[in-house]
């Protein structure tokens, strides 16, 4: 949390229909805004069922992502299950604002997977960790900012999905 702010983005909506909508929720004045611009961690991203002020758009909805929060980056979001289809994607957007989301900021994930574990081991190496792209991944890769694209590490002794 960064000034007591906090994003939500995409998931799934009351009629369980995948949404791109995205809420800013200030805690000290209890209340979703649409013009707040910055946050931080964000654990879990969902759409709470009721209704809110909305602050921005993924570029595609998507449930079951992965993501993580640096200072110098933002907000990544990457992977999950795509709006209407049910493709799993490897997409990764960046938000700094929880209004804009980029493309461009980072290259889309070297496997298209649900639930990709991602963590920032410094301000600007990512790691994308497990998953499920078709099976429980044991995979790892690795992007460094400034870079052009992933690099894969050594696999994981266990693969795992979900973290």
């Amino acid at each position: 949390m960064y000034e007591g702010l906090t994003v939500v983005c995409g998931g799934l909506n009351s009629k369980d229909d995948l949404t791109t909508a995205c809420y800013t929720y200030n805690y000290a004045a209890d209340k979703w805004f649409a013009n707040r611009l910055f946050f931080t961690k964000l654990l879990y991203i969902c759409i709470l069922t009721f209704s809110r002020v909305q602050s921005g758009n993924l570029t595609i909805g998507r449930k079951f992502i992965g993501s993580a929060y640096s200072p110098s980056v933002g907000l990544v979001i990457a992977g999950g299950s795509v709006m209407d289809s049910n493709k799993i994607t490897d997409l990764v957007e960046v938000t700094t604002d929880g209004v804009v989301f980029k493309t461009t900021v980072i290259p889309k994930l070297p496997v298209a997977t649900l639930f990709p574990c991602l963590v920032f081991t410094d301000g600007k190496t990512l790691l994308s960790l497990g998953g499920d792209d078709g099976r429980v991944s044991d995979r790892a890769f690795r992007f460094q900012l400034g870079s052009r694209d992933w690099e894969e590490l050594h696999r994981m002794p266990t693969p795992r999905w979900g973290l």
